[in-house]
């Protein structure tokens, strides 16, 4: 699979691998709810992505039972680690099912908790704790800034990697060159080595790129008033690299 479409479409594409490794159903053709439901009417899904460094982009999608999502529009706020959070519901976050609440926050440390707060009007807030998973990505075949040749077609090119052994855990990966050709990869279970296809890199030009890997851990989380939450913990690294 390629593109050469522009940064901000090789951002969308993230997504969507992330939403496959996290088995999100999306929200298909179904209608946005804009009425107002109870928690135990509500099932969410959470993503936080760290990078280790700098700001932690989140994002949080609510939906109905039929998995049809919500958007507030009665006042109800929506917020992690204090900071509110958006309705977003332009092209990539449709990818997400339609509509989802984002924003960067904070980086949280090793063994604490991003807290999110959904406050209906005149409510007490609702509270859900996602846990860090500090399971750094660390790529062990190729090194930062160095020369990669681009794999030949019918050859695969693997990207190893260090194991978490964490369970739930799978990886998605994405290779890239300065013209935003991209190929895509994911490998489930965490195996220490993720594989792309040799033919997806056909059009790449010889020069500097990228290549990121997300290590996608997921859990339901118990414990909350709502009907369903799931949380998925990505930690990502992205290494420049120079294709030749």
């Amino acid at each position: 699979m390629r593109t050469s479409a522009a940064s901000s479409v090789r951002l969308s594409i993230v997504f969507v691998l992330a939403l496959i490794v996290l088995a999100i159903p999306l929200a298909g053709c179904g209608p946005t709810v804009t009425a107002t439901l109870a928690p135990a009417q509500m099932q969410v899904t959470i993503d936080v992505k760290d990078y280790h460094q700098g700001t932690a982009p989140v994002a949080i999608r609510f939906a109905n039972l039929q998995d049809n999502t919500i958007e507030f529009v009665h006042g109800e706020t929506v917020t992690c680690d204090g900071t509110y959070l958006k309705y977003e519901s332009a092209f990539i976050a449709q990818w997400f099912g339609y509509g989802s609440y984002t924003g960067d926050v904070s980086r949280q440390s090793p063994g604490a908790s991003y807290t999110f707060q959904y406050t209906a009007p005149q409510g007490s807030p609702l509270s859900i704790a996602v846990p860090v998973v500090n399971a750094p990505v660390t790529i062990t075949n190729i090194a930062s800034g160095g020369p990669v040749n681009i794999p030949s077609a019918g050859t695969p090119f693997v990207v190893n990697y260090s194991e978490s052994g964490i369970p739930n855990t799978n990886l998605y990966a994405t290779a890239t060159d300065s013209r935003s050709h991209t190929a895509l990869a994911l490998a489930f279970n965490d195996p220490g080595a993720i594989s792309f296809n040799g033919n997806d890199f056909s059009q790449f030009a010889p020069g500097p790129g990228t290549i990121t890997v997300s290590r996608v851990t997921t859990e339901t989380i118990s414990g909350t008033s709502f009907s369903k939450v799931t949380a998925g913990y990505e930690n990502i690294i992205t290494l420049p690299v120079i294709w030749q």
